[in-house]
């Protein structure tokens, strides 16, 4: 143990290996970093790009911190008070310190018993076993087996991996139209971005829904513009900038029209005319539309 932290720390190849396996290689490097100078210190380390970047020759402070962001956006770290952890490094961090009270313990019982033991030696010296230091012997040996438990419960539940939950999570129909719909990546968290949409009330989330569309547009005109994780497209509320126009009002005829190219084509101009029929916010009137309109609808801009 050094003065900081660990001297070493147990490292699963099978568990760091799943864990990063969807990883890009620079968030690898600089996430392998961090977990040494985790444990180095403890059991977090200050969250600094700037000197987590001196462990590298090629990478500079900027792209750690969006290595950094992509990795606790993951779940892979955690950002607290300004520091960098994980929970597999929070609990090991509590364990050893319970292991160094009862250590502490035990020392302390170990000096009370052997002080009683010489005390009745002097006094009894035809018993050849004073029953303090019987006593104190069976305190320690009781001490010692919940320490090896407590060490043997870290060792079978280390992991950076969480559990799998047996229990698949179901998402409501019009969010997984969102995710769908969505540009993700590998990086992007299904569930943490669903906690966000939560927090939208309807309209938001309608609103939200028909901006995808706009959103990926851009993308297309600039393909090197980098994705926003789709937590901070919702949570920044991203979406406002990316709303369609609203439709001018037409006459049904313009709406017939259109809803004859929809079905004869199966698809859809959400961005001009506004969400397809049986999308939420549709501006199609009700009397025009026909019980299979929108069904397996496309997108236009994605089949141009």
């Amino acid at each position: 143990m050094s003065k900081r932290g660990a001297d070493w720390y147990k490292r699963e190849p099978r568990a760091f290996l799943e864990g990063v396996r969807r990883l890009t290689e620079r968030e690898i490097a600089v996430y392998a970093v961090v977990l040494d100078l985790i444990y180095d210190g403890g059991h977090q380390t200050q969250d600094d790009p700037k000197h987590i970047a001196s462990y590298f020759s090629d990478v500079g402070s900027a792209a750690v911190r969006r290595a950094i962001d992509s990795l606790v956006d993951a779940g892979k770290l955690i950002r607290q008070d300004g520091f960098l952890t994980n929970k597999r490094a929070q609990n090991e961090g509590k364990t050893r310190e319970e292991l160094k009270k009862t250590r502490q313990k035990i020392g302390h019982l170990g000096g009370v018993s052997s002080g009683k033991s010489r005390s009745q030696i002097n006094e009894n010296k035809d018993i050849a076993e004073p029953i303090a230091d019987i006593h104190a012997r069976e305190d320690k040996i009781r001490l010692d087996k919940r320490e090896e438990d407590k060490s043997s419960s870290l060792s079978e539940t280390s992991s950076d991996e969480k559990p799998k939950s047996k229990k698949r999570l179901s998402y409501p129909e019009q969010f997984e139209a969102f995710w769908k719909a969505y540009p993700t990546d590998r990086n992007m968290a299904k569930k943490e971005a669903f906690d966000a949409w939560k927090k939208l009330d309807a309209e938001d989330r309608a609103a939200c829904l028909a901006a995808v569309p706009g959103y990926r547009e851009l993308l297309k005109r600039k393909p090197t513009l980098e994705t926003l994780h789709a937590c901070r497209f919702i949570t920044k509320r991203r979406f406002e900038g990316y709303a369609p126009e609203p439709p001018q009002s037409v006459d049904e005829a313009a709406w017939i029209k259109r809803l004859n190219y929809g079905r004869r084509e199966g698809k859809w101009a959400s961005d001009k005319w506004g969400p397809a029929p049986k999308r939420a916010g549709c501006l199609v009137p009700e009397n025009l539309l026909q019980p299979d309109d929108g069904a397996g609808w496309r997108e236009m801009e994605q089949t141009a």
